[in-house]
């Protein structure tokens, strides 16, 4: 049996809502994700304007919405089996409110030189191919070292999240 549990959700300024879905097969989680999903979808299964509804039936309506690509979800790729770069560039854009991660070369220099090296930079380079994230993350843009973009948050399995959250629970 399939679930989705929509844990929260919030409003972009690009006409969409973003929402943390942790999806499920026969009473395990498997992966948790941010979805992203058109508000004018949301709207259509309230049937009124999702700002109007209330929390829970917003959650509903994007469960219902995002369960049409559940098996999507399946393949998305764990955050885990990533480098440590990309999991700190995933992690800035996910809690940042601008949803973006912007490196300059001074920021390079003075947070980050010391935890990665360029053989990082390229393993990073391959995960761009690996993952199709060219249009994502950009290296050597300009005035940044590297700029992470707010759809990598939507591209892959938080399973570090999800598994923080059940070891959370066995001490609630």
């Amino acid at each position: 049996m399939k679930s989705i549990v929509v844990s929260d959700f919030w409003e972009t300024d690009y006409d969409d809502i973003r929402a943390i879905a942790t999806f499920g097969l026969d009473g395990k989680q498997f992966s948790q994700v941010i979805v992203s999903v058109d508000e004018k979808e949301i709207n259509n299964v309230l049937g009124t304007e999702w700002g109007e509804s209330e929390s829970g039936a917003v959650k509903n309506a994007i469960a219902s919405v995002v369960a049409k690509d559940f098996d999507k979800y399946l393949c998305f790729p764990k955050i885990s089996k990533c480098s440590p770069l990309l999991q700190d560039i995933y992690n800035t854009v996910k809690e940042t409110e601008a949803t973006i991660c912007h490196i300059t070369d001074d920021d390079w220099e003075n947070y980050y030189a010391d935890k990665y090296t360029n053989k990082d930079i390229q393993q990073l380079k391959s995960e761009i191919k690996l993952y199709d994230l060219e249009n994502i993350i950009t290296i050597d843009d300009g005035d940044y070292k590297i700029i992470g973009w707010g759809d990598l948050e939507t591209l892959f399995n938080d399973d570090i999240a999800l598994e923080k959250e059940r070891e959370e629970e066995m001490f609630i």
